[in-house]
């Protein structure tokens, strides 16, 4: 209890990152995918990095989760003289997943823009050809989804970093304060227990004496 009231504060600080989309609303890389680079291969590698930075290993825990709609989400929980440390850690993860999913993203415009050109040069032999039968060859239509689906690829973005979220982890200030005054009731009424047990004992070793 003691130690649940003296310790500092410690607050929860969070970093988002949205995931590369295609064209279609999916996702570049499966989830599941992601995390196991995040947190078999990424964070292991950070946490040297970081130990060459700061010389010490990390004071506060790393937590990863994806969240619904292509988000992910780095969560740690520290205290404020830490939130520079925490920040750099977040930051170098972010930018490794950030470079990971751009590598995917010009890999995936480059296969779209290939097959946008071969679409147009298929359209182009057919010049001449009436537009019942072109529409017949589906390129046309080919054409028109594939442009579409690379104007509508979206780019990994970092939303959030490290960002220091309001409240404080565990124990509130007025449950802190309620425990320590609690304990200081408890002490005192044990000293006081503790001055009347002794005076007893001074008293029956005086009445020993006295009968001896």
């Amino acid at each position: 209890m003691a130690y649940q009231v003296a310790r500092p504060p410690e607050y929860q600080f969070v970093t988002l990152v949205r995931l590369a989309q295609n064209g279609e609303g999916a996702l570049l890389e499966k989830g599941d995918a992601v995390m196991t680079s995040i947190d078999s291969h990424w964070i292991p590698e950070i946490v040297s990095q970081f130990r060459k930075e700061y010389s010490h290993v990390p004071r506060f825990n790393m937590n990863t989760s994806s969240v619904e709609g292509g988000v992910v989400l780095f969560s740690s929980v520290g205290k404020v003289e830490l939130a520079e440390e925490i920040r750099w850690f977040h930051k170098a993860l972010a930018d490794r997943l950030l470079d990971s999913q751009s590598v995917l993203e010009t890999l995936t415009r480059k296969k779209l823009e290939t097959q946008v050109e071969v679409a147009e040069r298929g359209l182009n032999a057919l010049k001449g050809v009436e537009a019942s039968n072109l529409t017949d060859t589906g390129l046309l239509e080919t054409l028109v989804s594939l442009k579409g689906r690379l104007i509508g690829m979206q780019p990994a973005e970092m939303r959030v970093v490290a960002q220091r979220k309001e409240g404080v982890v565990g124990l509130g200030l007025g449950i802190r304060l309620v425990l320590t005054v609690f304990q200081a009731f408890v002490l005192s009424v044990f000293v006081v227990l503790l001055y009347h047990f002794i005076r007893r004992v001074n008293r029956a070793v005086q009445v020993d004496e006295e009968r001896s």
